[in-house]
């Protein structure tokens, strides 16, 4: 009899053991989650910063792709520009009222 109240003590303290630990390890994971969680989304928005996401809507081509097509619109657009000529510029200013209007000669109406 002896022994087995002497098993059943050593039963109970292992069990306590193991409960204390348990509970420690619980704590500790409890504590390093919130730190966890913000390290992660501090590591996702750095990598989206430096490398970015492809995006649906751009096919995802890259930023000197589009640097180059944009300069390919202004190049273009500045050649249709040139080429309306004095005739042409005369002709959107007067489109816009921006053309020369007679004067009383001190330069109003």
């Amino acid at each position: 009899m002896a022994w087995d109240m002497v098993a059943a003590k050593e039963d109970a303290m292992v069990f306590e053991s193991v409960k204390s630990f348990w509970r420690e390890v619980k704590r500790q994971v409890k504590s390093a989650a919130m730190p966890a969680l913000l390290l992660t989304l501090t590591g996702i928005f750095g990598w989206q910063a430096t490398q970015g996401a492809p995006r649906p809507d751009h096919g995802g081509s890259s930023a000197s792709t589009q640097l180059a097509q944009a300069e390919a619109n202004l190049a273009a657009a500045k050649a249709e520009r040139d080429g309306w000529g004095a005739e042409g510029r005369r002709a959107d200013r007067l489109a816009f009222g921006q053309g020369r209007r007679w004067t009383n000669g001190r330069g109003s109406c």
